[in-house]
């Protein structure tokens, strides 16, 4: 069973994420607004994936997608200006991949490793 945390300050937004992992074979997720939130939801439970969004004002997205890459081994979506960028561990660190439209957000959560695209039982 693959764990999600999607991190969005609009709860639709969430929601459809979450929709959208559902036939990918996510099964179970957290739900943060706020950085303290997404950091506290990581450190309880270890996400298979994380999918970001915008986290309310002030945000430091930067920061807290190299905590959960570099802490909890996580790769990263991040959801920004219609389009979706994956952040993982790579030989040198975090390693970034594409720049995907957001209707291609099944690429990015398929290239990360992490989920069964075909939902079948692992």
């Amino acid at each position: 069973m693959s764990h999600a945390l999607i991190i969005e300050y609009n709860m639709l937004i969430s929601r459809a994420v979450e929709d959208r992992l559902l036939p990918l074979g996510f099964a179970s997720f957290d739900h943060a607004w706020t950085e303290p939130q997404a950091a506290e939801a990581a450190r309880m439970r270890t996400p298979d994936l994380v999918v970001m969004g915008e986290i309310g004002p002030g945000d430091a997205r930067d920061r807290l997608v190299r905590e959960i890459v570099d802490e909890h081994a996580a790769p990263v979506v991040v959801i920004a200006e219609a389009h979706c960028t994956l952040y993982r561990n790579g030989p040198q660190g975090v390693a970034v991949s594409g720049r995907f439209p957001l209707s291609d957000i099944d690429a990015a959560v398929e290239l990360s490793g992490r989920g069964n695209p075909l939902g079948l039982a692992a």
